[in-house]
Formats: structure tokens, sequence, C-alpha cells
């Protein structure tokens, strides 16, 4: 009688678990199509008016230590996914949202190549991870926290406000559990076609905004991309590791440790 109330308990257990900790999977991604504004974030931003800098944009001095989008992407490796994978990675034709800023070669995060949200950068950096009260200094519907990527580097861009150059940090922001595609950037091109024409009206603010952040005037950029998406250039094929997610590999584990406890009281 007791394992047979323990069991019970222990099915009710898994079951709230599961349902309260695994994220929602997004569909397969059937067509291929241009990266584009998110109707859901576009409530995530206000933010003052932005312009490139004269002269073309870019970042502040300091940038020669900085490798290219273009090494950086080639040193990512292949990666077979599934449509509600979020390993990002490549794919023969890739999937998903395709690169649209610096003539077509970077995500709006900066990468060449996406990858799993909570990773290292393809440039080496390491994000911090944010849950609730925190995420109010970005607004939106980040539903399981965000991971933030903290540029090393500062932007430098003119403002027609205060009609003069202004450099700020950066922070880059993905969403826990979907593709990410944040990368510090250094060229001119990606830059100018982030921050636009320096028209507010003809801002992405689904994309980039700018605020302060621990007193500290900060652009925050949203990385994140719809799981499934994949760059081109890579090889297909089946891959359980390229869809393994931890999150479910905690549960798992946990439950089968309970499962192993049970096993006692028999």
């Amino acid at each position: 009688m007791k394992f047979l109330h323990f069991a019970t308990s222990f099915v009710a257990l898994s079951s709230s678990v599961s349902s309260s900790i695994l994220p929602p999977s997004s569909k397969a991604l059937a067509v291929r199509e241009p990266e584009a504004k998110s109707e859901t974030y576009d409530q995530f931003f206000d933010a003052s008016p932005l312009e490139r800098r004269r002269g073309g944009g870019g970042r502040s001095s300091g940038s020669s230590g900085s490798s290219s989008g273009g090494s950086r992407g080639s040193s990512s490796s292949s990666s077979s996914t599934r449509g509600d994978s979020n390993a990002g990675g490549r794919t023969s034709t890739g999937s998903g949202p395709t690169p649209r800023f610096g003539g077509g070669r970077f995500y709006g995060g900066g990468a060449v190549v996406p990858y799993s949200a909570g990773s290292r950068s393809p440039a080496g950096i390491v994000p911090f991870i944010l849950l609730g009260g925190a995420l109010l200094v970005f607004p939106g519907l980040w539903l399981y926290g965000a991971y933030i990527y903290d540029y090393p580097r500062q932007i430098t861009y003119f403002n027609e406000s205060a009609n003069a150059n202004e450099t700020n940090a950066v922070q880059c922001w993905c969403s826990r559990f979907l593709v990410c595609s944040c990368d510090e950037n250094d060229e001119d091109d990606y830059v100018q076609d982030l921050i636009g024409d320096g028209n507010w009206r003809n801002l992405d603010k689904s994309l980039i905004t700018v605020t302060d952040v621990n007193g500290t005037r900060t652009v925050l950029i949203n990385g994140t991309l719809p799981n499934g998406t994949t760059a081109s250039g890579g090889e297909d094929g089946e891959g359980a590791a390229a869809n393994f997610k931890p999150v479910e590999y905690t549960v798992y584990a946990l439950m089968a440790a309970v499962l192993t406890s049970a096993v006692w009281f028999i």
C-alpha cells in the first residue's frame, strides 16, 4: 500500500514538473523566408531616436583585435536540426529566417551562424541570465527569462536629436530555450543596416532600442530567432545530440532518481 500511494504521488509530481518546466516547442519552419520584424516583439521597445554615425557608422576605436563576422561564421560547425530544435548551426540550405543585415551576411544580433541561446557566442562572449523583475529594463515577453550578451566594445552612431556622435555600451538579449544570433560585430555595413537612416519612424523597433542600464546608456539588441533556424552551407542528417535539451535531461534525471528511491521502499 505504501508503494502504491508513493507511485500515485510520483505520477502526479512528474506531470506537474513536466508541464511547468518544459517550454513549448515551435513547429517546423517549412518555407525559407527573410528575417523580418516580429509582431510579438513590437511591444518590447521604448527608445530615443538613433542615427548612423556620420561617415558611414561603425564601432568605436580599438576593433583591430576582433575577427570579422565572416571568419566567425566559418569556424562554426555544421549542425542537423529539427524544426523545434534550438541548436542553430548550419544545414545544407538553411531554415527559418535568413540573414538580412550587412548585405545578407548577418542576423539581427550580429552573428553569421545562429546557435543555442545561453551558449558562448562565436566571438567568445559568455552570457549571464536575467529572470523576473530584472527583465523590466527591456520590457517584453521573455517568458522563461533571457540570456544577456554584454559586448566588450561600445558602438558609435549619430544622434540627430543631440546633433552629435554618441558612444554607448551594447547588450544583446536572447530568450531562453530559443535560437540566438547575438555576437559582437564591428562591420560598418552591419551597423549601418542595424541603425538605419536615423529616422525614428523607420527604425526597426522590434530589434533595437536605447535605454539606461544601471546608470549606463546602453544600446539593447534583440538577437532572438525562432527554433529551427539554421544558416546555409552545412550538411543535413539526423542527430539526437543537436536536439537534446538540457532542461529535459534535468526533469528525466529527477524522475529516475525518485524511481530509484521507490525501489528501496518495496
